[in-house]
């Protein structure tokens, strides 16, 4: 216990030193929700814990602050450029990021659990292995629960906390008073046109649909007039 709460405390030195303190405070909560979950589905079906499942606990740390630190590491890159545009919230940014890494984070989990999968099926159920089975039981679900939390967990958190810092404050203000929505998280991109891009898509957002907004029919409810029939050649009387 006492190895773990250095460890924590030494992780979050670090990510506060080459991130800052938000990220790092995040970045734990989902760290201590990968490893509450994991024990939790231990507990609910009975499993025993064994040293190898301790040893794969510490495991699972390390791929969850990873898949986290690969989340951060676009987000400041990308934050301290849009910040500088004044065009975009920090839940855009986020959101922007996120995107943008979303596939590398799954693909690496996927290539990571693979193993893991084979070496859980032929170690434990076809050799007998009872040690691998508890070692490699404990990383999927540590895994699994690790691309979770470092964007549905650490991620929400860290832009809860970021919105309040004042200058994305200011951002959210300075977009308000120019008559942005705040609340669009789209990306419209950086350059000169951005902002007519964005007044384009708000256009087409509060542009009406439906059978009124088509050429020629009238918003009033009025038929528009029907074609005239075609009249037959008088010798064919």
């Amino acid at each position: 216990m006492k190895s773990l709460i250095v460890f924590m405390a030494l992780i979050a030195l670090y990510i506060t030193w080459t991130m800052e303190a938000r990220m790092a405070f995040a970045a734990l909560v989902a760290v201590v929700h990968d490893i509450v979950i994991t024990l939790g589905v231990y507990s609910l079906f009975g499993i025993s814990i064994t040293p190898a499942t301790v040893i794969s606990f510490l495991t699972i740390l390390g791929f969850s602050l990873y898949d986290t630190i690969v989340v951060y590491d676009r987000v400041q890159e990308n934050g301290n450029r849009l910040l500088r545009t004044g065009r975009y919230t920090y839940t855009a940014v986020m959101r922007r990021s996120l995107n943008e890494v979303v596939m590398r984070s799954v693909n690496t989990t996927v290539t990571t659990i693979l193993p893991i999968i084979s070496m859980l099926v032929i170690g434990k159920y076809m050799f007998g292995q009872q040690t691998l089975g508890d070692f490699s039981l404990a990383l999927l679900i540590g895994l699994v629960l690790g691309i979770y939390s470092s964007m549905f967990v650490a991620s929400p958190i860290t832009m809860y906390l970021k919105e309040r810092e004042s200058s994305w404050r200011e951002v959210r203000t300075r977009m308000a008073n120019k008559g942005m929505d705040v609340t669009d998280t789209a990306w419209h991109g950086t350059g000169p046109d951005a902002v007519a891009r964005v007044g384009a898509a708000k256009a087409r957002a509060a542009a009406p649909q439906g059978p009124d907004s088509r050429s020629g029919e009238r918003a009033s409810g009025e038929e528009p007039p029907r074609p005239a029939m075609h009249q037959g050649h008088p010798s064919q009387a």
